[in-house]
């Protein structure tokens, strides 16, 4: 991908296609399928092409260097995410959506026939993530917790989204597409919540996101990413390109939540894994929930205790599994998986609490030691002013970079664990239904793409009252200073 002389736009599709076709035998030609051109802070293409046909075309005999890129994913565990930028420019707020799936079969088309799709927003994600940037003042709540006035970092900034990715995953071809757009579109940070997996990460010459960002970081815009969740193993970190702001996720001073529309008293029969296992499936399974482990006749009406000593089976498919049979709430008990402290579980309406193994085992030998154990109820509640905070959540990625050790990634963390935002308020997701039978206008959310628009946010309000300082300051000034107050950071 090389750097485009001029930065102007300009008929590159043709040139691109021509190449395709001088490389390529004259029997194969309808098979080349031009996907995007590149063509304003770089040069290149994606293409559609056989296995067999890519030698041909980074070959030792051309000067054309090729890149394969993999499926990206979201960086919370959950959904998708796609680029969110910000100007503080005086530009239109704006919103765009790419797609690779569908293309023409005409011989040598230069483009997809029909690109199907809405820049929309229809999981929440891209809507949590781009409130918490630059959402305006306002009253919010998640059905009354974590009440009170939530503000964007730069509520007065002009937000453009760039929908990127699909259900599927996000294409790097479409990511590169993306960027290459908001750059010529005059925004001026663009804030990034994908990325890969620490384990299939490639190198920044063959990284989409890396590519893109370093493009724009010679056009002076600035790239702000999420670091991943695979932590707090060493050398997760993804995203850690020099060019790059690479977030960490940290605490705050609230802590877990468990939200149930349930009313308080009513008790129901408790049970554990194993006591309500579907024929021939093995104790192991039933204690994890493992899809296909339970009885639904017996688990229907009941709370459910799920212990997590799988860790391939997570805490989303356990509670789907249970809730799928009918029960009437779950109790997971972590032994040294994923941790309710400070990486909090979003279920939605549907009745969850998770406790650590030492409660675990005192509810285990309630169950065993009472012929008919129950369970009630309780409204959620959330613990305010909670210390310590903030601390480096157990989930986000560390460092040092596995190509980049000499250089500390990641570089800085924010918030990132139950952060209150905007979410998209179309459905309740849980049979039982959320009080009043109504849909939130917020949501709670917790990994490093949630810490990355808060960076964003801030760098965004800098460059609003130091509008002459490169993004390089900016970047200096978050990373070197901080306040202390009241006993916090």
């Amino acid at each position: 991908m090389g750097s485009c002389l001029n930065g102007k736009e300009t008929d590159h599709e043709l040139s691109h296609l021509k190449l395709l076709s001088s490389l390529i035998p004259s029997e194969e030609r309808e098979r080349i399928f031009l996907l995007n051109s590149y063509n304003h802070a770089f040069k290149g293409f994606s293409a559609m092409l056989m296995k067999h046909l890519l030698y041909l075309v980074y070959g030792p005999s051309h000067q054309v260097s090729a890149i394969v890129v993999l499926a990206k994913s979201h960086h919370n565990g959950k959904e998708f995410v796609w680029e969110v930028l910000i100007s503080t420019s005086p530009i239109a707020i704006g919103a765009r959506f790419y797609s690779n799936q569908e293309f023409s079969t005409e011989r040598n088309k230069t483009s997809p026939a029909a690109t199907r799709g809405f820049p929309r927003d229809f999981v929440g994600h891209g809507t949590h993530t781009a409130s918490i940037a630059g959402g305006v003042h306002t009253k919010a709540s998640y059905y009354g917790l974590a009440q009170g006035i939530a503000r964007g970092g730069l509520p007065s900034a002009r937000i453009a989204s760039y929908k990127a990715c699909t259900l599927e995953g996000c294409e790097g071809s479409l990511i590169l597409k993306a960027i290459d757009d908001a750059i010529i579109d005059g925004i001026d940070i663009i804030s990034i919540s994908i990325g890969a997996s620490s384990i299939l990460q490639s190198d920044f010459l063959s990284d989409p996101i890396a590519i893109g960002a370093f493009h724009a970081e010679q056009k002076g815009v600035a790239v702000v990413c999420s670091g991943g969740n695979d932590g707090p193993d060493p050398y997760t970190i993804v995203n850690s390109a020099p060019w790059i702001f690479t977030i960490a996720a940290s605490s705050i001073d609230r802590s877990a939540i468990n939200f149930s529309p349930l009313k308080l008293g009513k008790r129901y029969p408790l049970a554990f894994g194993e006591q309500v296992a579907a024929s021939f499936t093995s104790a192991s399974d039933a204690r994890n929930c493992i899809p296909g482990s339970l009885d639904t006749r017996k688990v229907a009406g009941k709370i459910v205790v799920c212990v997590n000593d799988e860790p391939t089976v997570s805490r989303k498919i356990k509670k789907l599994v249970v809730e799928d049979s009918r029960a009437k709430g779950v109790i997971i008990i972590d032994g040294e998986g994923e941790s309710s402290y400070d990486s909090p579980f979003d279920s939605g309406t549907y009745p969850f609490s998770e406790v650590e193994a030492t409660m675990g085992s005192k509810i285990l030998h309630y169950i065993n030691s009472t012929m008919y154990p129950t369970a009630t109820i309780l409204p959620s509640a959330e613990i305010i002013k909670s210390k310590p905070a903030p601390v480096v959540a157990s989930f986000s990625s560390r460092g040092p970079g596995g190509l980049t050790e000499n250089i500390l990634k990641p570089d800085i963390m924010a918030p990132g664990v139950v952060i209150l935002a905007a979410i998209v308020s179309n459905q309740i997701e849980s049979y039982y239904g959320a009080p009043g039978n109504k849909s939130s206008l917020f949501g709670i959310k917790s990994g490093t793409s949630m810490a990355c628009p808060h960076v964003t946010g801030a760098m965004a309000f800098i460059k609003s009252v130091h509008f002459e300082w490169s993004f390089s300051m900016i970047k200096s000034a978050l990373m070197t200073t901080c306040e202390y107050f009241l006993g916090y950071i």
